[in-house]
């Protein structure tokens, strides 16, 4: 979902990024303890019945049911996951 998120974005020329979206992306997996989380329907049917009051958009529903999931700590500055964050439904790391 980064990944679609990324190239969406670089795409509507909403941020810049110095490489490719492709290559962004592989820089990113690049880093010690970062690794991709799979995305099977269980975590698709989590990010229809989150706890609280969730991320309006899809896609920040579904990285917060990944993460809420696999233990995992979201690494994002999205203004709605951070506040989902607050409220104590997902750890989070601000960049």
């Amino acid at each position: 979902m980064t990944a679609w998120e990324i190239s969406t974005l670089v795409a509507k020329n909403r941020i810049r990024l110095s490489l490719s979206p492709e290559a962004w992306f592989d820089a990113l997996l690049g880093f010690a303890g970062l690794r991709l989380a799979p995305m099977p329907p269980t975590v698709l049917i989590a990010a229809a019945s989150l706890p609280g009051v969730p991320p309006k958009d899809s896609v920040d529903r579904i990285i917060a049911a990944t993460g809420r999931t696999y233990g995992y700590a979201v690494i994002t500055r999205d203004g709605e996951l951070r506040r989902y964050a607050r409220a104590g439904h997902i750890d989070l790391v601000e960049c």
